[in-house]
């Protein structure tokens, strides 16, 4: 292998390496410096074939969406307040991204499965075999980190009961 070879060789493994990176890193940071919060959900899904377990959620309170002003696809930023518990609910929803200092969920406009807004933040992977335990709970809440820009990453599953109570 000539230098040459050797140098290009390297340079392609960084353009390939330096965005995924890049992309885990930042996922991590967001996951690990957001404030934690939780939001009610309604299960979909537990399983995938290809993919092992995981349980899908939906957001019911980020639902609702005004389809006349959203298309499929748009960027959505959902504005959230949180009540004493660190339950949150979704005020309303704007393309533009709110300032710095305001809690928000990003998304994307969803028109499949109701209007809603879909964030990151719906798949949630368990232990294999785990997905079953967490398909019988009845509208459980996702204890979320929601970071500064807006990410929304779900840390856990818990029951109705241990955040009501």
């Amino acid at each position: 292998m000539t230098k040459a070879s050797l140098w290009q060789a390297v340079v392609a493994t960084l353009i390939l390496l330096v965005p995924l990176g890049w992309m885990a890193g930042s996922n991590e940071f967001a996951l690990r410096t957001g404030s934690v919060y939780f939001i009610e959900t309604s299960g979909v899904d537990p399983r995938d074939f290809l993919r092992g377990d995981y349980v899908e959620y939906r957001f019911p309170t980020l639902r609702g969406l005004d389809r006349k002003k959203f298309s499929n696809g748009d960027r959505v930023y959902a504005l959230l307040t949180a009540d004493d518990r660190g339950i949150l609910t979704a005020n309303s929803f704007v393309s533009e991204r709110p300032p710095a200092g305001t809690l928000f969920a990003a998304g994307r406009y969803r028109s499949s499965g109701g209007r809603r807004l879909a964030v990151p933040a719906e798949r949630f992977f368990v232990p294999e075999g785990a997905g079953r335990e967490l398909e019988k709970l009845i509208r459980p809440f996702a204890r979320v980190s929601v970071s500064s820009d807006g990410r929304m990453h779900i840390l856990d599953i818990v029951s109705r009961e241990d955040v009501l109570d």
